[in-house]
């Protein structure tokens, strides 16, 4: 029963595992869109291969400082995989290194 709680924990904290290469690709995107460091351009993707089906899109927002001075990457995030055409919205921070 222990062991059944903390795979629980464990999944609920990494859903990443369900497909780890589309995740790789979602990663690999976002890195791209930091690179290109154009504040408020919308990168779309269409990872799904499915006419009419939403896609994937990234949004490099800026840099937010911190009162600490230190300095973060915003960007949004809307992932699509899989055969429903739905998406998953998420914002994500980088340090100044984009990890």
């Amino acid at each position: 029963m222990l062991s059944l709680i903390g795979l629980t924990i464990s999944l609920s904290f990494n859903i990443e595992n369900e497909s780890d290469d589309a995740f790789r690709k979602l990663k690999l995107l976002r890195l791209k869109a930091l690179k290109l460091n154009v504040i408020g351009r919308l990168y779309e993707w269409d990872l799904t291969g499915i006419v009419d089906c939403n896609k994937t899109k990234i949004k490099y927002l800026g840099i937010a400082k911190t009162s600490q001075n230190k300095n973060y990457k915003i960007l949004t995030s809307f992932f699509v995989q899989g055969n429903s055409c739905r998406g998953t919205s998420r914002i994500v921070i980088y340090d100044t290194s984009n990890n």
